[in-house]
């Protein structure tokens, strides 16, 4: 059985119904669909990212992004924990254009890519440390 987001409860995934989420999860939907229909098993193992942008004052924002595990997976190489303004044009402005320009044609799979990149070729701030 493959779902999104509000579809949670029927493939056992455990997580908030937010659009970020949705976005993550259609990548992996799509290998597994693909795998499937092509008569391979799925393999796409989904890792439970999904992010909270809370509003926490005027044009302040905490851009919380997280795990299974409640383990911080944030995107940029900054401390997402603390209040910032871009965060807030992050959610107010980007997001958005995101979501009607990208999301909704197929050109977005979530900010996994973008994490990547963000932090050197790691998957986040706690690789990076361990690396050296």
């Amino acid at each position: 059985m493959h779902g999104l987001s509000d579809t949670h409860w029927i493939c056992r995934i455990i997580n908030n119904y937010i659009l970020l989420l949705a976005a993550s999860q259609s990548g992996y939907l799509e290998k597994n669909l693909t795998a499937v229909m092509s008569g391979k098993p799925a393999y796409a193992k989904y890792d439970g990212y999904t992010s909270c942008p809370l509003i926490t004052g005027r044009e302040k924002c905490i851009m919380a992004e997280f795990n299974y595990d409640s383990l911080p997976l944030e995107t940029f190489p900054i401390d997402q924990g603390k209040e910032r303004r871009s965060m807030y044009h992050v959610k107010k402005d980007i997001i958005p254009m995101i979501y009607w320009n990208m999301m909704l044609k197929g050109y977005w799979n979530g900010p996994a890519a973008y994490r990547k990149l963000m932090h050197l070729g790691t998957d986040g701030p706690e690789k990076l440390k361990d690396s050296y």
